[in-house]
């Protein structure tokens, strides 16, 4: 199927190509084959003229729980370590998996709504999830959760085995680490080994609230970034870390150049008072860094545009420059630096050969007015403007539309099985 997407404005991230005027893209079956400039095409199957839209590349948050939108709204107005203890690991031990595919179908919808086509996860009942994903259409690196606890190691060798059998355009498996004060040497240097053997990218959680370093070093030393360095990990092993507010200079001076991607989470940081990540520090020291919503318990919504918009503010206000973190920067960091995150080149950049995963934005809602048809003026407003739930009208993944006015394009009867889980899950609570 060869499919014609005819007129729009187009912000591509192709540094060769940025931002094209009355575009044409055209896709064949899961790829753009062509962008540019409007022309004629030899053979088309179907055109949808997009005259006045804007048409970006699907946004990738590289650090999610999906199925927490479960626990949204629960357990509010807490410190992170009292509210995983009181408030999400004993409802957690509850879970099934239809709750996980109820509670991830309502954050695939959530998040197609407000632009974004791809996601880390780092969850439980993975296969659910993973049902989830491919019964929607969208992109999905899952990492399933690691705890250091009994059947530990079983669970890394079930995982492995996964990510051997499953064969799918939308779904990777790779693996996670909790985080360090949740696993200990033995569950590192396994997790270590096994992703030297497959290949497989390792998504953690690190340094997110000030009393973790004191936990990590009461397992694993005090310089634990060098010595997992040393084993493989941050080095010949990618690592996506989730968080990174309390990073030294001298880990810094590690991470920046190592096997390393950052996915920053300013909007849960700043509700669990966890820190402020510095991240116009990070960048300038060559850190790849995206963006993650964390999960809807503690954030409490799945949009990257609210997170990236705060990311930007706090980055400036922390670096006293208004100069620090440009619009254009941080459209790479929902874009280009997520695809770099999860080891992709064929995602987060509109171009020839890559993968059709993009988002129709209307630009006729009075948050662009004025309306300023420059690369510059629509950085500006799809950045600190745009309402992403009024202004995302039609999503790709894949080469297939999945989502358009507010609807999958699947029907899927989910929000009688959503409710029915957390009523169980939560009782009279």
């Amino acid at each position: 199927m060869r499919t014609l997407l005819r007129g729009a404005y187009v912000l591509t991230a192709d540094e060769n190509k940025p931002f094209i005027k009355d575009a044409d893209i055209l896709m064949e079956d899961n790829s753009i084959v062509y962008i540019g400039d409007r022309k004629e095409h030899e053979f088309v199957d179907r055109i949808q003229y997009l005259y006045g839209y804007l048409i970006t590349p699907g946004f990738i948050n590289t650090h999610t729980h999906l199925a927490m939108t479960l626990f949204r709204g629960w357990g509010e107005d807490m410190e992170l370590g009292k509210w995983l203890n009181e408030k999400i690991w004993p409802y957690e031990a509850k879970l099934t998996d239809e709750d996980v595919y109820y509670g991830s179908i309502v954050g695939i919808k959530e998040m197609l709504s407000t632009g974004t086509t791809a996601f880390v996860d780092m969850y439980f009942f993975e296969q659910a999830t993973i049902d989830a994903v491919h019964d929607v259409g969208i992109r999905a690196f899952i990492t399933p959760g690691i705890i250091e606890k009994e059947g530990w190691k079983d669970r890394v060798d079930q995982i492995v085995a996964l990510r051997s059998a499953l064969r799918s355009d939308y779904v990777e498996i790779h693996l996670s680490l909790h985080g360090f004060y949740t696993c200990g040497p033995d569950v590192v240097e396994y997790v270590i080994e096994k992703a030297k053997e497959t290949g497989a990218f390792v998504h953690i959680h690190l340094l997110e609230a000030p009393w973790e370093r004191g936990a990590i070093e009461a397992k694993h030393g005090k310089d634990f970034i060098k010595k997992y360095y040393d084993k493989g990990l941050f080095s010949d092993i990618h690592v996506i870390a989730a968080h990174g507010v309390w990073i030294s200079d001298d880990e810094l001076e590690i991470l920046a150049n190592a096997n390393f991607a950052l996915a920053h989470n300013p909007q849960s940081n700043l509700k669990l008072v966890s820190g402020i990540a510095p991240i116009w520090k990070y960048l300038q020291a060559g850190m790849t860094v995206s963006i993650g919503t964390d999960g809807a318990a503690s954030n409490n919504n799945l949009d990257l545009i609210e997170e990236i918009r705060t990311a930007g503010m706090l980055g400036k206000y922390k670096a006293e420059d208004p100069e620090a973190l440009p619009s254009k920067e941080l459209f790479y960091m929902l874009t280009k630096y997520g695809a770099k995150a999860v080891k992709r080149d064929d995602i987060g950049v509109l171009a020839e050969g890559n993968k059709a995963d993009l988002v129709v934005w209307s630009v006729d809602n009075v948050e662009w007015l004025p309306f300023w048809d420059t690369e510059e003026g629509m950085y500006a407003h799809l950045i600190y403007s745009v309402q992403s739930k009024s202004s995302v009208k039609r999503v790709w993944v894949s080469g297939k539309e999945v989502y358009r006015e507010g609807h999958l394009m699947t029907d899927i009867p989910y929000l009688e099985g959503f409710k029915a889980s957390v009523k169980r899950i939560f009782g009279g609570e």
